[in-house]
């Protein structure tokens, strides 16, 4: 298996594509022609809600329909998919973003800052029936990093060639780990209200994911 690129501090773009990739800016999901034992990573189980066990396809095909349907949506909006997968592709986009304001926790008001990394993944078959758009929680980047965004933010401005060489080595680890297939913890991102208000275009900027990972096992 060919070495995964570094990870680099970057300004969000989310994705770009190149001629002959299988991901679409325009599409959250993707299908083809086509209709290990690991490390556990993740967040608190407190996050967490009812699990669902599903096959990749049968995620593919839920993610499809929740989008023009907000009665479907609200179905699945406290679910947790397990569904067995991987990261797939060069289209992975990280960075460390300010928190919004929401979800700031008051007795932690100098964690202003959360780890962001966007990444493809399909089921890791030869048969794959396409690829799904996934953000990675931030809790899961931090059990890799060893240390929280914030403190990774001070680091880049005090240190930046420091901070860059930390985010290369452990953005290699997280790689090479998230490659291996492996039963990984998906919920959607935004609630029902979230996701189809208007105001914040999150229905129809399809270049944005709606699921993220929690937890791998």
């Amino acid at each position: 298996m060919p070495q995964a690129p570094p990870l680099d501090i970057v300004t969000p773009t989310y994705l770009s594509t190149t001629a002959g990739d299988t991901l679409s800016v325009a599409a959250r999901t993707t299908r083809t022609s086509q209709d290990s034992s690991s490390q556990e990573t993740g967040v608190h189980s407190t996050e967490m809600g009812d699990t669902e066990p599903v096959s990749f396809a049968e995620l593919l095909e839920i993610v499809t329909r929740i989008q023009t349907d907000p009665q479907v949506y609200c179905q699945y909006e406290s679910k947790v998919f397990v569904v067995p997968c991987r990261m797939i592709g060069n289209h992975q986009n990280f960075n460390i973003e300010r928190k919004k304001k929401k979800k700031r926790d008051r007795q932690h008001k100098d964690d202003k800052y959360v780890y962001s990394y966007i990444m493809s993944v399909n089921a890791g078959t030869s048969d794959s029936q396409g690829t799904i758009l996934c953000h990675v929680a931030s809790g899961v980047l931090t059990s890799f990093f060893e240390m929280e965004a914030s403190e990774m933010r001070q680091l880049q401005k005090s240190k930046p060639e420091k901070c860059q060489q930390i985010v290369q080595e452990k953005g290699l680890k997280i790689k090479t780990t998230l490659v291996r297939l492996a039963s990984w913890h998906l919920k959607l991102i935004y609630s029902a209200a979230e996701f189809f208000d208007t105001a914040n275009n999150n229905h129809e900027d399809t270049s944005k994911p709606i699921l993220q990972l929690i937890r791998r096992v």
